[in-house]
């Protein structure tokens, strides 16, 4: 990563934690989880999929709930271990299993 790039994503993180908690802070965090899978920092992207698993879970968001074990499955995958990753996936199985799908299309003119 350039040092500009670190700059602003510290930057991102230091202004998701000024967010007071609750909901209003899931966009930030997923932003912040996916930024960070996607850049392979796995360590640090399971950091903030575990704040989207606990906000999503205390406000009963489980598409988020999803979302936030796919991630921590494949991190875990990484660095923690098979068995922790299969405990993530299982979970997201299981929740999509349940969660109803919506899906959204653009308008025609």
């Amino acid at each position: 990563d350039t040092p500009e790039a670190v700059a602003n994503y510290t930057r991102i993180e230091a202004l998701c934690e000024a967010l007071p908690p609750g909901p209003a802070r899931l966009p930030a965090i997923l932003g912040l989880a996916v930024l960070h899978q996607t850049r392979a920092d796995l360590r640090r992207s399971a950091v903030w999929a575990e704040k989207l698993l606990d906000v999503a879970t205390a406000h009963g968001i489980a598409p988020l709930r999803v979302a936030a074990h796919a991630m921590l499955g494949t991190s875990a995958s990484s660095y923690t271990g098979f068995a922790t990753a299969c405990r993530h996936y299982d979970e997201m199985h299981r929740l999509a299993a349940e969660t109803p799908v919506f899906i959204v299309s653009g308008s025609r003119r």
